[in-house]
């Protein structure tokens, strides 16, 4: 009887609000105020990138700007230009559309430099996708460039909006430095 007793007063004082259970949450991401150097090789184009990456060659004048830290590649493929210019544009533009399916919205920024004879575009898709940014870079007569970023870690743009909002800002510092040197 005592215990029966013990149970109904335990009962009768708990916790008087409803165990409720805790929403799922995300990571509040953070990253180190980026500071950029220059990167030169013998490659027909120079441009800054940030001091937290890593570049390795994939072939040729292909690059990987990789982050560590954030699991992260820049993709920057070279490509010449020999009376094809429209055929990469469309492979730019095939390539949006196989990552944009199910976008939400696909904006683009396009910009041109006729100083230094540059012009392009940057795309970014928002929707759980393997690649939200995606951008090219061009001469129009000898050299292209087309770059798309890429997370190791499932597509969920909402949690991953402040990873790209610092990827993107690191291509747009890539575009802003971003000059074809005159090859011998």
């Amino acid at each position: 009887m005592r215990a029966v007793v013990t149970v109904f007063v335990g009962v009768l004082f708990s916790c008087s609000q409803p165990v409720m259970p805790k929403p799922q949450g995300f990571l509040a991401l953070e990253y180190p105020k980026a500071q950029y150097q220059n990167f030169e090789s013998q490659c027909s184009f120079q441009f800054q990138v940030n001091r937290l990456s890593t570049i390795h060659f994939a072939q040729g004048c292909d690059l990987e700007i990789q982050y560590p830290h954030m699991k992260a590649t820049i993709f920057l493929t070279h490509l010449p230009v020999k009376n094809n210019l429209d055929r990469l544009y469309k492979d730019v533009q095939k390539k949006l559309d196989e990552h944009s399916l199910g976008a939400t919205k696909i904006q683009q920024s396009a910009f041109e430099d006729a100083e230094r004879n540059l012009m392009g575009s940057l795309f970014t898709i928002e929707a759980n996708v393997a690649s939200n940014l995606q951008f090219f870079v061009t001469d129009q007569q000898s050299n292209f460039v087309s770059g798309s970023i890429y997370l190791k870690t499932k597509p969920n743009y909402d949690s991953l909006l402040p990873a790209l909002e610092y990827l993107k800002k690191d291509i747009r510092k890539l575009v802003q430095t971003f000059e074809w040197k005159k090859m011998l």
